[in-house]
């Protein structure tokens, strides 16, 4: 069909994704939402056969707390999140964020009932990767595709969870702000995050089809 999108690496009928390690680098359409790209596989390979290799018994990991409260790119991460926050008018975590924390992948801040501050975590999953990250894969890289599948698995075991007419208006409010909201995302998270954003449109839109047939 004219127009239809053709996924850039098998050239069949679908989109291609985006790595969730580099953020950048295509996976085939067809591959499991868990797959890497060629580069990041075997990057990962030197990794663990680094690991396996026999350490010092005087070798000492660096205190995690440390590290992180050094990161800078850690911490231009969590000002970037908390801006696109203050451009959606959100000022805490609750029901009427779960859209935008699912966008930018503050998975663990997202709240069906209660309420969180702005803050620590949100971080677009700290794709700068510093020490913490353990590169190639950035902190629960396995969860973090442009597949916005979190719409439905942090509602699965929610009672009184959003419906999915509250989830559309959500992603109207945000597509109505969209690129504000992409020139403020870190350049290691922007291609995946525009990504997710044009799958959330997506589903906004099947939604309105579906009421109006």
């Amino acid at each position: 069909m004219s127009g239809e999108p053709v996924c850039e690496v098998c050239a069949e009928p679908g989109t291609a994704r985006v790595c969730g390690c580099d953020g950048a680098d295509l996976i085939c359409h067809l591959g499991p939402c868990t797959a890497i790209c060629t580069k990041c596989a075997v990057r990962a390979e030197a990794k663990a056969a680094a690991e396996a290799a026999p350490k010092p018994r005087d070798a000492v990991e660096p205190c995690i707390l440390e590290v992180r409260a050094g990161c800078k790119a850690r911490a231009a991460d969590e000002n970037a999140a908390a801006r696109v926050y203050r451009l959606l008018g959100i000022d805490k975590h609750s029901r009427k964020s779960f859209v935008a924390d699912v966008l930018i992948g503050s998975f663990e801040n997202a709240r069906l009932d209660g309420e969180g501050p702005i803050g620590e975590r949100d971080d677009f999953r700290h794709l700068a990767r510093c020490w913490t990250c353990s590169p190639p894969r950035p902190r629960c890289a396995d969860q973090w595709c442009v597949h916005p599948r979190e719409l439905w698995t942090l509602r699965e075991a929610a009672a009184g969870a959003l419906d999915l007419d509250a989830i559309a208006a959500q992603i109207r409010g945000i597509e109505k702000v969209q690129s504000r909201l992409l020139e403020l995302v870190p350049a290691a998270a922007a291609i995946l995050v525009e990504r997710r954003l044009r799958n959330l449109i997506a589903v906004a839109q099947s939604a309105a089809r579906g009421r109006a047939a």
